[in-house]
């Protein structure tokens, strides 16, 4: 290295002192033979001499490749390649040649430069693999120059980079590994390529400085924690995901507007828990089921609670923290998602209705002033701790359904509010068959309706009067199961969508 240092001063002097004319060729001594220059080096068309030590280039004002002396390597099993293994000296700026021993440098090994005190770094053109650790803990490392030839990023391959401040990924990458980007705090800018497939878990956690990415659509997956703890303002994510997984915005303070795609289907637990500034969200149709403590700690939540303490999306109620006294929930519910009621210590009972069929994890945790919890026939799925609440709550239900059994096994207070009876449309007696009685029992709790009376009908009992689905029950539903007895009667085979008058 000092024999390389010392022509560049001498060059310097030179050309600044004007003894060498500003295009005549840079002059070295001891170059390299004709033999050495077939060794597979990579020459760019500015070179004019190559060096006993590396590679001139003018446009670069005396920067060199560094010496093959500087790497130890591995000749691949094919022996038509090598892979760094080691970065041995402590140059601050390194850029690896092309070719080392006469063969071509196609990776750099898992931590090939871990923990070295470098400020910039070029990897060559032919180099397709980059691998696990191989810059990590370079905490001086601002600038990174990557291949189109690169194919694969390794985990953790730059994590802790404190001072790399922006990157981009060639287009041959389709998969960001985890904490590729981990903790690279001053990393302020992103290019992904377009042919990316995912981004794993922690890939870009606790980037601070990361204000903005635009995620291609032929991404499929993005991994716990991506986005943890980063700087960005809005986001959209692709339209090729399926889920948000968990985690993956969190604490991403500065963070106003997400706009989920149609598609996706599930998000999953403190999407964006503690996203202070959040307050625009756009949730699919598509989407049917929402984890715990989704939007904890955001203006959105804040202001949906005031509202109504009861806050739904797409059916799911994700929270009613907010909620006091005895509860009724709502008709036409589907699922309650973990957490929803946790550590509500002002509720004292809570109805659910028929038609729930997701009871979630820990959803009454720490509800300790909670007494009775009254679970429809409906519900097919009690998570984990469902009902611990620190108090002592009795569960009541039907007898002979998934609540009661639940409750036995959990060793929970149970109480029978009737016979379980599956659900059978039209059947509204509950003897197993549609007759002119169901049909006479329907009209007879529509007419208590108009007159504001209870209907006399149980939970189970109003669904399968309401045939037509409207969520009521109507002179139209006793008519509908009328004229399916009579069809059952004559010997015909009907269905009860071809009985629903068709609306104009």
């Amino acid at each position: 290295m000092n024999y390389k240092r010392t022509i560049a001063a001498l060059l310097s002097v030179a050309l600044f002192s004007g003894a060498l004319p500003c295009m005549a060729p840079v002059l070295a001594q001891n170059t390299v033979s004709a033999e050495e220059r077939s060794s597979g080096a990579d020459v760019s068309a500015g070179v004019t001499e190559i060096g006993k030590n590396g590679i001139f280039d003018e446009s670069d004002d005396g920067v060199t490749v560094s010496p093959e002396e500087d790497f130890s390597y591995t000749v691949n099993e094919d022996g038509a390649g090598v892979t760094i293994d080691k970065y041995t000296a402590n140059e601050n700026e390194v850029i690896v040649p092309a070719a080392i021993g006469g063969l071509p440098v196609t990776a750099i090994g898992s931590t090939a430069f871990y923990g070295k005190d470098l400020r910039s770094a070029v990897i060559p053109e032919g180099v397709t693999d980059i691998g696990r650790s191989a810059f990590a803990s370079c905490k001086f490392l601002n600038s990174v120059t990557l291949p189109d030839s690169l194919t694969n990023l390794g985990e953790n391959a730059f994590s802790d980079c404190t001072a790399l401040g922006s990157i981009v990924i060639p287009d041959g990458v389709t998969v960001i590994e985890p904490n590729a980007f981990f903790r690279c705090y001053s990393l302020s800018s992103v290019t992904l390529p377009d042919g990316l497939t995912r981004i794993e878990e922690s890939a870009f956690q606790r980037c601070g400085y990361l204000s903005e990415i635009q995620i291609p659509d032929s991404v499929t997956y993005i991994g716990a924690l991506a986005f943890h703890k980063t700087s960005l303002q809005e986001i959209t994510l692709p339209r090729g995901l399926e889920k948000v997984d968990n985690c993956i915005l969190q604490d991403c303070e500065a963070l106003t507007k997400v706009v989920i795609p149609d598609g996706v289907t599930e998000i999953g637990a403190y999407v964006f828990d503690g996203c202070t500034s959040l307050t625009d969200v756009t949730v699919p149709e598509t989407v049917t089921k929402i984890g715990r403590s989704v939007f904890t700690k955001t203006p959105w939540l804040a202001e949906k609670q005031a509202e109504n303490p009861l806050v739904f999306v797409n059916g799911i109620l994700v929270d009613a923290t907010a909620c006091e006294g005895e509860i009724t929930l709502p008709d036409g519910m589907t699922c309650i998602s973990d957490n929803a009621f946790s550590y509500c210590t002002g509720i004292t009972g809570v109805i659910i209705p028929e038609g729930v069929t997701v009871i979630g994890s820990e959803v009454f945790q720490g509800c300790y002033n909670l007494t009775s919890i009254t679970v429809p026939a409906s519900v097919t799925e009690i998570g984990y701790n469902a009902f611990y609440t620190y108090s002592d709550v009795t569960i009541k239900g039907y007898t002979g359904s998934y609540a009661e059994t639940y409750a036995e096994n959990n060793y929970l207070r149970f109480e029978s509010i009737g016979a379980y009876h599956p659900f059978v449309l039209g059947d509204v007696t509950e003897n197993g068959a549609v007759e002119a009685d169901d049909a006479q029992m329907t009209l007879k709790a529509y007419v208590n309706m108009l007159a504001e009376k209870d209907t006399g009908l149980t939970d189970a009992q109003k669904k399968a009067a309401d045939v037509d689905g409207d969520g009521e029950i109507t002179a139209t539903d006793a008519q509908i199961i009328l004229k399916y007895y009579v069809n059952i009667l004559a010997g015909k085979n009907v269905t009860w969508e071809q009985l629903i008058p068709k609306q104009n």
